[in-house]
């Protein structure tokens, strides 16, 4: 059970970090100054994430972590408006093709199946973290050039 509830973390955090970069870098998302609203916002999303591993298991948990991406919106921007609410269904099909596309890629590479790399934790996770890197080169580029340009 220990295995479970550290993959629940390290997962629900992937998921997340996924979620949070895609509306920063997309659609330029401001993060709140207040960094404890954030902080617990993430803790209760963590909680959300293990009491539904609890209830259901790690499938349960799986299937509906989706909806605790919600917790970005009302926990993490300056301001919790309507249009970020209704950017999260773009922002999960987006983070989602990149993983999807990167599990398939596992599977050749590994020449195994795709449900064998999803039930493949470790591998599962490197798929899924794949977005984040993509997103923070992107994030970053952007930071870079914003500051390079003479105002």
């Amino acid at each position: 059970m220990s295995n479970d509830i550290l993959y629940t973390i390290i997962y629900a955090s992937v998921e997340f970090l996924s979620y949070l970069m895609a509306y920063l870098t997309v659609f330029q998302a401001e993060l709140r100054e207040r960094k404890i609203v954030c902080v617990l916002g993430y803790l209760l999303m963590i909680g959300v994430e293990l009491s539904l591993l609890f209830l259901g298991g790690v499938d349960e948990m799986e299937t509906y972590s989706i909806i605790t991406g919600l917790f970005i919106p009302m926990f993490f921007f300056r301001q919790a408006e309507k249009k970020w609410f209704l950017l999260y269904p773009i922002v999960v099909m987006g983070v989602s093709v990149i993983a999807v596309s990167n599990t398939f890629l596992a599977a050749m590479i590994l020449d195994v199946s795709e449900l064998d790399v999803l039930e493949y934790r470790g591998v599962d996770l490197v798929c899924q973290g794949v977005p984040i890197v993509m997103l923070i080169i992107v994030y970053s580029y952007q930071k870079l050039k914003k500051t390079e340009k003479p105002d």
